[in-house]
């Protein structure tokens, strides 16, 4: 490339570094402090993390979060509502809302809700979210994530 530097033609040399297309996503481990080896403060990336951010954000309940008092969902209210088609439309908008609000980058392909079957010391019936999403900018990067509530 040449540049015109007060009339004079200057030769400049570029250096291109080359990079891979493919991006990858690094985080930190959750829960913290678990015992995967790297420590406390350990990183993982693409599947693991995309995983691990969405179990994070579905077992977080709205208010859980010291500094982030709007972070999470409101999914145990859901427990004590009777379980049919409607209220498992509500818990999926909940899901698709607020991961599309907390984690921009990933895009589900497909949820599910439904009733685990069991009911526990309380008499309350859990629930089991499951979804297969996908990172935005790394397509070829499917997760399988399942969460029970309750």
């Amino acid at each position: 490339m040449t540049t015109i530097k007060y009339g004079k033609n200057v030769a400049v040399k570029i250096n291109k570094k080359v990079s891979s297309n493919t991006k990858k996503l690094t985080g930190s481990i959750y829960p913290i402090g678990s015992n995967l080896g790297g420590g406390y403060f350990a990183s993982q990336s693409n599947i693991d993390l995309l995983k691990n951010n969405i179990k994070q954000l579905l077992a977080t309940e709205k208010g859980e979060r010291v500094m982030l008092p709007n972070y999470g969902l409101a999914l145990r209210k859901f427990l004590f509502q009777p379980l049919d088609a409607a209220t498992f439309e509500d818990i999926k908008e909940e899901v698709i809302v607020n991961i599309s609000k907390y984690l921009p980058n990933i895009e589900i392909i497909k949820i599910g809700v439904f009733e685990t079957g069991s009911v526990n010391i309380q008499g309350i019936s859990g629930l089991v979210i499951k979804l297969i999403a996908k990172a935005k900018n790394i397509p070829q990067e499917i997760v399988d994530v399942q969460v029970k509530i309750g």
